[in-house]
Formats: structure tokens, sequence, C-alpha cells
């Protein structure tokens, strides 16, 4: 089961977010040799993103372990491309419909064997991720990861725009690239199918609480499929601004 924890409830998942950040630490900061602009604090790490409205997606076990995890924010306030912004060629993708997810971890107990093409622990994320995109009306996902990932980015058949090039980073000879995931309705029936997962995955406590009339939001989607539809994608950024304006407008009535 993938449980969404939000400030409404990280109470109830304090034990479950201390051992996050110990797999964060050990993954990051010892296995993978990071440090600039993190903070630890007793083998714990964190970073200027875990913040009140970050939402981490966590895969857990029936007794209550961290099998895999992402971590999910908003893009209409400060976020990790902004601060890393000579990754993206033009403007940082923005808007209420596009999350930013970082930290993607599967416990090393949990990765796949042998003869497997994709964890359990990951298939199990990966529509929770989708699944959770449909509560929030997120239409996309923006990431900047290793650019060694993208093979399975590919693999997986996730339908992605590269938003640069790749750029090296560290002392190891790596690169990094960053990229937009569509995250529509498509998107989470295709890795439903693609992972043989064909049931809800995804467990909130409290529900999240919808704050648009349906009628609004299906009028919405038809100008978002109209906006997916303009080849040029400066123009796409534009006809977004355009259409996130009047949503922040909207909600101020």
């Amino acid at each position: 089961m993938i449980h969404a924890v939000t400030s409404a409830n990280r109470e109830l998942y304090a034990k479950q977010l201390t051992a996050m950040h110990k797999m964060r630490y050990h993954f990051y900061v010892v296995q993978r040799g990071w440090s600039d602009g993190l903070t630890i604090e007793n083998d714990c790490e964190y970073d200027e993103f875990d913040r009140p409205d970050t939402v981490y997606l966590m895969n857990l076990t029936p007794d209550g372990q961290i099998k895999s995890t992402f971590r999910l924010m908003p893009t209409m306030d400060h976020y990790l491309l902004d601060k890393l912004s000579h990754y993206v060629n033009g403007p940082v993708p923005r808007g209420n419909h596009i999350w930013d997810m970082t930290r993607w971890i599967i416990s090393p107990s949990f990765r796949k064997v042998s003869g497997e093409k994709y964890s359990k622990a990951h298939s199990e994320l990966a529509c929770g991720l989708f699944e959770f995109a449909a509560t929030r009306g997120i239409t996309h996902y923006t990431t900047l990861m290793d650019t060694g990932f993208l093979p399975a980015v590919e693999q997986a058949g996730w339908r992605y725009e590269l938003l640069g090039l790749p750029v090296p980073y560290g002392d190891r000879g790596e690169t990094a690239i960053a990229i937009i995931i569509d995250a529509g309705p498509k998107s989470l029936a295709h890795n439903r199918m693609i992972y043989d997962i064909d049931y809800s995955i995804l467990f909130e406590s409290p529900p999240p609480r919808l704050g648009e009339r349906l009628e609004d939001v299906l009028a919405r989607l038809d100008v978002i499929e109209t906006i997916e539809r303009i080849p040029d994608r400066e123009a796409r950024v534009s006809a977004w601004d355009a259409l996130n304006k009047q949503v922040s407008v909207a909600q101020l009535l």
C-alpha cells in the first residue's frame, strides 16, 4: 500500500519519517558522497525542500517498514529546478498542475532480484505516484535525475520531454538531466497495465478535499487538452502561465 504522508497526517508516520531520512542519509551521503546544502542530524539527511507543503509517498509493508519512497512538492513556490535552473533550457516549469519529484529510494531488501524486470516495490510506487496525481489534478511531474536512469524511464514507457541537456555534477564524472513527465489519467492506466496492478493502491488519511466544482474541473481539463496539443514548448509554457493566473484569481473569489 502506498501512503501519502502530508502535513495533515505526519504525526501518524513519525517512525517511518525517521526511517526515511536515515535511508536518505545512507544512500545520498554515505554511498554517493553528497553534502552541499544538506543538514545531517543523528544519521538523518534533510534539505530545504523538506517543508510543510511537501508530500512523501511511502510504500509500506503491513508492519510499517518502508519498501520505497518518493518526495513530491508543488512548483508554485521555490523548488529544486529554481535552485538548479542551469539544468533547464528556457523557463522553469511551474503551475498548480505540475509537481516536482525527488529523493526516490528503494530499500535494498526490496530491490528487484535476478529475472525480474521491475521490483514490486517500484511497480507499486509508480502506480501510487500517478494515482496521487489524479487526486490533486496533477498533469505533469518534473524531476532532476542521474542521466543513467533515463533508459529505465523509457523502458517503463513513461511519456516525457527533456527540459535541457545532461549537465556534469560532483567529482565522479556523473551527469544529471531534468525532464518533465506526463502524469495524466492515461499515464495511470498505462502504469497499471504494464505493472499488472488493476486496483487502487493509494491511501491517504484524511482524504484530500477537492475545492472545485466538478464542472470547473472538467472545463479546465478541456483547456489542458488544448494546451497539450501546442507543439512549441515556450508557447505551451505561456499558455500554462495564463491558465494558472486564471485559477489563482478564481481561488481568491
